[in-house]
């Protein structure tokens, strides 16, 4: 055979049966480091943008999405936040829709958006008539 202890592959004396690092560990998982701090930047969207007619003539209003992304996985950290600002002022919203409802805006047909989270789901439709 072979002078290899073990005689398995995975590297000469290692117990770690194929692959892996010699002593049965699993390569950067275990060598201790730690993991890689997270790098988080703001990311701001707009939402929705409009005008209405306010007590100085018409104002501009843009609703904005801010959240906190982690640049190592891309991934949003944390819930969004949303702004509304009208001309100077800006103001905070808990959710979209109580933003959208202090600048006036009404959705037409609101069972054409995307539902909530927390929404039930509805029975998909079979296409049989």
């Amino acid at each position: 055979m072979s002078d290899m202890k073990g005689g398995r592959p995975g590297g000469p004396g290692g117990k770690s049966g194929f692959g892996g690092k010699p002593g049965g560990g699993k390569g950067r998982r275990d060598s201790g480091k730690p993991a890689a701090p997270k790098r988080l930047i703001k990311d701001e969207k707009i939402i929705d943008r409009g005008v209405r007619n306010g007590e100085a003539g018409d104002e501009a209003w843009t609703i904005v999405k801010i959240q906190m992304v982690d640049l190592n996985s891309h991934t949003p950290d944390g819930n969004p936040r949303y702004e509304v600002r009208i001309g100077e002022t800006v103001t905070e919203a808990v959710s979209l829709s109580a933003a959208r409802e202090s600048v006036g805006k009404v959705i037409s047909h609101p069972e054409k958006l995307t539902p909530g989270r927390d929404a039930p789901k509805a029975a998909a439709p079979t296409g049989k008539k």
